[in-house]
């Protein structure tokens, strides 16, 4: 897909969720499950990895309204974060939150980032996977690969398709019949798409919880509740209840994913 029609598709969308949600933590995700376990993933994550915070930096590409970072401010006073997002719509809220210490731009991650400086800790929100070209996305990793400082770290959150094979067979032999598709504004990443950090100097460690840790929650909410449910049911109190009764991260059912890469010195 060229990137004029990428980019039209990407806009009227968020120009949607802009006008929808403004500063609202359910902008770009409607489901607070997953937007608390991603908040918590860059959270416990910096903590297991920041040395000196005063003296450190971080970088959110595709920022959206900024929820993340005012996030981050809270808990993490004295780091020095920056964001940019492609939509300038969310630029705009985002900038309205008027966050101590941070600088919020509008910018593209398919094009050079050299001019924002070089970070400690960079961080991606399902914003790769809003670039609708492989190509595209291969340029996005190596240009976020180039302005992560040696010994630094790139952490994302990012929907993957070797899981929704998984959860779409385990749908199947449930005979229900719709999949999960990626929705129009995503091209979901391949494992084999991560070599381009590797051959950008970034190896994968271990970050403070398990890349699958969403697994257990998308069973539930994509297969059991669709089996128990009755038509116009309410699935709230279900998937609290067994998000609560089960434990996270069983199986590879869960498109989205929790990385952390660092990169060699």
């Amino acid at each position: 897909m060229s990137s004029g029609i990428g980019d039209q598709i990407i806009i009227e969308h968020y120009n949607k969720v802009a006008e929808r949600f403004g500063l609202s933590p359910q902008s770009t995700l409607g489901d607070q499950y997953i937007r608390n376990a991603e908040i918590s993933f860059f959270i416990d994550t910096l903590k297991l990895l920041l040395k000196d915070e005063s003296s450190q930096s971080l970088f959110d590409i595709g920022c959206g309204n900024a929820h993340l970072l005012s996030c981050l401010r809270a808990l993490f006073p004295t780091l020095k974060l920056s964001g940019m997002d492609f939509h300038p719509e969310l630029v705009k809220l985002a900038a309205s939150r008027e966050i101590d210490n941070c600088t919020i731009s509008q910018g593209d991650m398919r094009k050079d980032l050299s001019s924002y400086g070089q970070f400690d800790f960079v961080l991606t929100e399902r914003s790769v996977i809003n670039l609708l070209s492989i190509e595209e996305q291969y340029s996005a990793f190596t240009n976020i690969s180039k302005i992560i400082k040696p010994g630094g770290y790139y952490l994302f959150s990012e929907s993957f398709e070797e899981p929704r094979a998984n959860i779409n067979r385990a749908r199947k032999q449930m005979k229900l019949a719709q999949d999960v598709n990626p929705s129009k504004h995503n091209l979901w990443l391949r494992e084999e798409d991560l070599e381009v950090l590797k051959e950008n100097g970034l190896r994968e460690i271990e970050a403070a919880c398990k890349p699958n840790h969403l697994s257990t929650h998308f069973y539930i909410t994509r297969i059991l509740h669709s089996i128990a449910l009755p038509k116009g049911g309410e699935a709230s109190e279900f998937q609290n209840f067994f998000n609560l009764a089960l434990p996270a991260a069983i199986g590879n059912y869960s498109p989205i994913l929790f990385r952390a890469f660092v990169k060699s010195k």
